[in-house]
């Protein structure tokens, strides 16, 4: 078979024809002219000397309105705050000291009372001095002097309460010590009563003292005598106890108008277990019971008993409030005093303060003049210079950058001020078209000119590179076709052999078909022959 000719141009490279190149007189070069211009940068430098300028005439007026204010602030600085910070100090630790009468008074220890005590004393100390500071300062003497008095006044009442304080301290201590005591005491006596009268009930039933003495008769350990030493277990059973609920309750007992009451109630009752323990035989008597009930009514009506105590402990207290009131009064006249004092310093020093202001103001208006004109100017040279002249063109050079980077190269280069040329000395509008050439005639408009020129030389790169890539193309599919024809023909020659062996199958399964019917006849017949010659000798 023939091969078919080939289709398709050849490779220009490989028909020896010439190369495709960029044609010159089709692109336009930027102007290479280069005169006396003001470029980008002299505009900038011309805008931060401008800045310059405007930053030290602000700077000589600051310096002049901060001086003046700096006097003013001297004054206040060295007389006017030193006193109103003394006076606020006074203030404080006047509050300091008033808290100390109180603190005294809800002092729950000796430490606890001991530090107010010396945290007291410092305060009153410091609190002193510096109102001696302040008198030889400023002119107060009048407000000071009242101040002194009334802090002196309060410091004596401070001692009474210091001293009638560290007496109940003393008597909490003894309290508490006689609050343990009296809980053991409880304890030995219920249980010596529990004993004796559990055992005079065992006799009164059994007739019994111990379990191997001989049984009393009915009448013997029901007798009267018996009975009545019975009940008067009970009752000093329930005269001890009733005595140390008495005690228990006078612990806790904050009015002491109703002290009285409880004391008599405890005296009835420590006389009613005392006759009733005198009353029983003596038998029953026991010297550990008895000295167990005489402590507890030497805890509870003894000279320094827990009665006395909390009573003289009441009264300290309660003169401890009147002090407290009267320190209170004290405090108030004193705070008062205080209060007059910070509110003329404080007038003193708003006095030096609005004078200091006053020689700010003047300042501050002229400041906030050139401010504003510095604002409007660089907002005016920030939207005609930077915005407009700059930005918009440099942002117009960055988008066509970015288009030809993504392969767009239709697109021509269009930033403001590329078309603007030279003009013509004796044209029309010379003027005008030379003063705009000038604005327009910088680096942004040299970098646009040449992307417009880098633009063309790219895109005719791109339409010689694209035609040398459709040349490559072609000669690759001609390959393709020829490759394509030899195997169609290796597929032809492969069918042609594949039809002839088709064919000769075909051929041997008709005569196989043919000779295959005669033999099964043959092999039936003689399968029936076999079978009737084997009948045949089963019948003979």
């Amino acid at each position: 078979m023939n091969e078919p000719p080939s289709t398709g141009p050849k490779n220009p490279t490989d028909s020896g024809a010439p190369p495709l190149q960029v044609k010159p007189a089709a692109i336009e070069e930027p102007e290479r002219e280069r005169k006396f211009r003001v470029g980008v940068g002299a505009r900038l430098y011309f805008l931060l000397f401008g800045a310059v300028v405007l930053m030290g005439g602000a700077t000589v007026l600051a310096y002049f309105t901060f001086n003046e204010t700096l006097q003013h602030e001297i004054r206040l600085a060295e007389y006017s705050m030193p006193n109103l910070i003394n006076s606020v100090d006074v203030a404080r630790k006047s509050a300091v000291v008033v808290n100390g009468a109180f603190r005294l008074v809800s002092a729950s220890s000796k430490e606890e009372h001991t530090a107010v005590v010396e945290a007291t004393a410092r305060e009153i100390a410091s609190l002193e001095n510096t109102i001696l500071e302040l008198e030889a300062r400023s002119a107060f003497g009048e407000q000071t002097r009242l101040i002194r008095s009334n802090l002196e006044e309060l410091g004596k009442h401070l001692d009474v309460i210091k001293e009638s304080s560290v007496r109940r301290l003393e008597i909490d201590r003894a309290l508490n010590v006689f609050i343990d005591e009296l809980g053991e005491t409880t304890r030995r006596v219920e249980r010596l009563l529990v004993q004796a009268i559990d055992d005079q009930a065992f006799y009164l039933v059994s007739g019994l003292r111990q379990l191997d003495d001989k049984i009393d008769s009915i009448r013997k350990r029901a007798s009267e005598d018996e009975l009545t030493a019975y009940r008067n277990l009970i009752t000093v059973n329930q005269s001890s106890n009733l005595a140390v609920l008495l005690l228990d309750e006078v612990l806790v007992l904050a009015d002491r108008q109703f002290l009285t009451p409880l004391e008599e109630r405890f005296q009835s009752a420590v006389r009613n277990f005392i006759q009733a323990y005198a009353k029983l035989p003596e038998s029953m008597q026991n010297d550990l019971l008895e000295e167990n009930l005489t402590r507890l009514d030497e805890i509870g009506e003894g000279p320094e008993g827990v009665i006395k105590l909390r009573m003289e402990a009441l009264l300290r207290l309660e003169q401890e409030q009147e002090t407290l009131a009267q320190a209170r009064t004290t405090s108030e006249s004193l705070v008062s005093e205080v209060n007059n004092l910070v509110e003329q310093i404080n007038e003193e020093a708003i006095q030096s303060s609005e004078a200091s202001r006053a020689a700010a103001q003047t300042g501050i208006l002229l400041l906030i003049l050139l401010n504003v004109f510095a604002t409007i100017g660089a907002f005016a040279l920030g939207s005609l210079f930077v915005r407009r002249y700059l930005v918009r063109r440099l942002v117009g050079l960055a988008s066509a950058m970015r288009e030809m980077a993504s392969g767009d190269l239709e697109v021509p280069v269009q930033v403001e001020g590329t078309r603007i040329v030279r003009p013509e000395k004796g044209s029309a509008h010379y003027l005008t078209q030379n003063i705009k050439y000038l604005i327009w005639n910088d680096e942004v408009t040299d970098m646009a000119r040449a992307l417009e020129v880098f633009r063309r030389y790219a895109h005719e790169v791109q339409r010689l590179n694209l035609v040398e890539k459709l040349a490559e193309e072609l000669d690759a599919k001609n390959e393709n076709l020829e490759h394509a024809l030899e195997n169609l023909k290796a597929a032809q020659e492969q069918v042609i052999a594949e039809q002839k062996l088709a064919s000769l199958g075909q051929l041997t399964a008709g005569v196989a078909h043919e000779i295959k019917y005669p033999l099964n006849v043959v092999n039936n017949f003689a399968n029936v022959s076999s079978e009737m010659a084997d009948e045949s000798d089963d019948l003979m």
